[in-house]
């Protein structure tokens, strides 16, 4: 089953909390913008939002706020519903086509097809609850015997839709169709606000966006979004709320409906009951999309257990090829908040799971959902942490950390903890890179063009946690032999090289650059020695163009197939290096 399924029912979900939330909004604004605006308003005519809501408890009580809120409810899960399974299929269909994420153009197109669906569908819905909101309860006097007024009874969903059934005939049910079409750029225009602001706001964070700046995001993109279609709202709850029996003629058009209420009204009567509607559109779609996105996860989740979704899986066998061998592994993979997509990473990472950043001082939390047949866990290096969130089977603790002293950006790494040496041979590695405080996502002038990652690894495939056809030992580097992909820079580029090192005695290693020095620190240097779990950041100018190696230099190891080329791309015109101010974008 598709994702389409899940966005519905958690667009229905928080549709439904939104709505409960701000119901009394919801009806206050509805019976304002049907309020005719007279020279001569009666006592019972409402004067604002505060006073309508003033008048409404004195002469109905509370439930009087609630009016139609089962009809309410209905329609809004219905109307979310189909909303958000129309946009993502269509969303779907525009992303696979063009291999990309969709544009402007056609996310607006998206919501138009969703929105139109909505309204073809739920209108009917939204007839019958305006209806029912906008009813005024009159008192009806009882005998002078000192009796207390009687409220009377206000109609049901079902007694609404057959009254509107037996005045105005099936297509009453309709009423207000051209405007709710019109309307549909509401959400066009809500949900391109948003998408452009939640991709803005993504670029200046390294990590998902929280329920309350969704909260935010959605308050915004509403605020907009009402703001400009609001006459038609008003247009559309009119003649929804009319009827051939209060009118005693036929209802009129929607250009007729305009020109009665800019007669009688003004222009100010297409802006009748705006403050409460801002207010309550604002904070219906700020909970909506609060709510969405933490439903969303419990959605995915309930159609995983009841078998109608297959899980995304976080650890994972992974086949391997080794020199034309190919070898079963275990593999870190990194995906969204929901478990549904797997994020991309560069092909030199190689075996090397997702790379995980943070500042000094930053939380990091890592949410693994293990699909592997064996136990595993992840045990960090370079961050504190409690003994329960180890990922050790022993007692221990960690002082590791970054001092003042180190550079911009260091790299630390992570592993399986279950069965140490076992769980690495299977390939349950991955790099950690710790900021200084304030640097992740701010551009500096310290900061590389481009980045590497080199993990230098003798990986013995008879040593794994999992059951494998190999027994043979590999000189890898990333899990590649002889060669890594895409280690390609253009001359004269800034190149930050995070270097790691996995294994037992054997893996003592010297890292050498055959194009030049790198600086690891102040010291400079053509090679770098790195011992057992160690972890090493080394920066180089790509100042020598042509075909180079990175290699260890111990004979045997080299020869095995620790090495890898990289290439150094000739300049273009001048060759002078550009002053670019682009951070070097995180691979993961």
């Amino acid at each position: 089953m598709s994702d389409n399924v899940a966005h519905a029912l958690s667009g229905a979900g928080g549709g439904i909390v939104s709505m409960i939330l701000t119901y009394p909004l919801i009806t206050i604004s509805s019976r304002l913008q049907v309020q005719r605006n007279s020279a001569h308003p009666s006592e019972d005519d409402y004067k604002n939002t505060g006073d309508a809501f003033v008048k409404i408890l004195k002469t109905e009580g509370p439930q009087g706020l609630y009016s139609g809120i089962n009809s309410a409810l209905f329609g809004i899960s219905v109307t979310n519903g189909i909303y958000y399974y129309f946009y993502e299929a269509v969303k779907a269909v525009f992303e696979k086509r063009g291999k990309r994420s969709m544009t402007t153009g056609e996310s607006m197109l998206a919501g138009a097809i969703a929105g139109s669906a909505v309204v073809f569908v739920t209108n009917p819905i939204w007839t019958v609850n305006t209806r029912i909101t906008t009813y005024k309860k009159k008192l009806d006097k009882q005998e002078a015997d000192g009796k207390p007024l009687k409220h009377q009874r206000a109609p049901t969903t079902m007694e609404t839709a057959m009254e509107i059934l037996k005045t105005d005939g099936f297509k009453g049910f309709y009423a207000g169709l051209l405007p709710a079409l019109i309307l549909v750029i509401n959400p066009i225009i809500q949900y391109t606000v948003f998408e452009q602001l939640k991709a803005r706001w993504m670029k200046l964070k390294s990590s998902n966006l929280s329920a309350w700046e969704f909260f935010v995001l959605g308050a915004v993109s509403k605020l907009a979004a009402t703001g400009i279609t609001y006459p038609y709202i008003v247009l559309k709850a009119r003649q929804q709320a009319a009827s051939k029996k209060s009118s005693g003629t036929n209802k009129p058009s929607l250009i007729q409906e305009l020109r009665d209420i800019f007669k009688a009204e003004g222009f100010a009567g297409l802006y009748n009951g705006l403050s409460s509607k801002l207010l309550q559109s604002v904070l219906t779609s700020a909970f909506l999309f609060m709510m969405k996105e933490e439903l969303f996860r419990w959605a995915v989740w309930t159609l995983v257990v009841l078998g109608a979704r297959k899980p995304a899986r976080v650890v994972e066998p992974l086949d391997w090829t080794y020199n034309n061998t190919t070898v079963r592994k275990l593999h870190y993979f990194q995906y969204d908040s929901s478990y549904t997509h797997r994020m991309p990473q560069p092909a030199h990472l190689g075996l090397l799971g997702p790379v995980i950043r943070a500042e000094v001082g930053d939380n990091v939390t890592v949410h693994c959902w293990n699909k592997a047949n064996v136990p595993i866990s992840m045990h960090p290096h370079g961050l504190h942490y409690t003994f329960e969130d180890e990922g050790a089977l022993y007692d221990g603790s960690s002082a590791n950390g970054s001092s003042p002293a180190d550079g911009h950006s260091i790299v630390w790494g992570y592993h399986s903890h279950v069965h140490e040496d076992k769980d690495v041979n299977a390939g349950l590695v991955g790099p950690i890179v710790v900021y200084k405080e304030g640097t992740l996502g701010a551009w500096s002038p310290r900061d590389p063009d481009r980045e590497f990652f080199a993990a230098f690894m003798a990986i013995n495939d008879a040593q794994s946690s999992i059951l494998s056809n190999s027994t043979e030992l590999h000189y890898t580097i990333n899990g590649y032999t002889h060669d890594i992909p895409d280690m390609v820079m253009e001359y004269a580029e800034r190149v930050r090289w995070y270097l790691m090192a996995w294994g037992g005695e054997m893996d003592v290693h010297t890292a050498v650059w055959s194009s030049g020095e790198v600086m690891w620190g102040y010291q400079a240097s053509n090679e770098m020695t790195l011992m057992p779990a160690s972890f090493r950041t080394v920066d180089m100018l790509a100042n020598t163009p042509g075909r180079h190696t990175l290699f260890c230099k111990t004979p045997l190891h080299r020869k095995g197939g620790m090495e890898a080329a990289y290439v150094v791309r000739e300049a273009v015109g001048s060759g002078r290096r550009k002053n670019s101010k682009a951070k070097v974008v995180p691979s993961e």
